[in-house]
């Protein structure tokens, strides 16, 4: 099963960071569509999350830019790749 977690972006120089995990589509669907998750300089948005686990002796670790800031410019909201 896919789940879902919710990143703040910000509009100034601070880095997007995560603040919630496992969720459903519905239940980020959600909490994106509230009014309360979005202020002058900041929103939550949503994206799915890496589910694969560790290959053959891997070790497991960061996701690779989980808390980078919006894609060229624009941050992203709706879970699109």
């Amino acid at each position: 099963m896919t789940t879902y977690k919710i990143t703040r972006f910000y509009r100034d120089e601070r880095r997007a960071r995560t603040i919630k995990r496992g969720l459903t589509l519905e239940e980020a669907q959600a909490w994106c569509r509230d009014p309360g998750t979005r202020g002058d300089n900041w929103f939550d948005g949503y994206d799915a999350e890496h589910t694969a686990g560790p290959i053959d002796g891997e070790t497991t670790g960061p996701i690779d830019g989980e808390t980078t800031g919006p894609i060229d410019g624009e941050a992203r909201r709706g879970g699109t790749s």
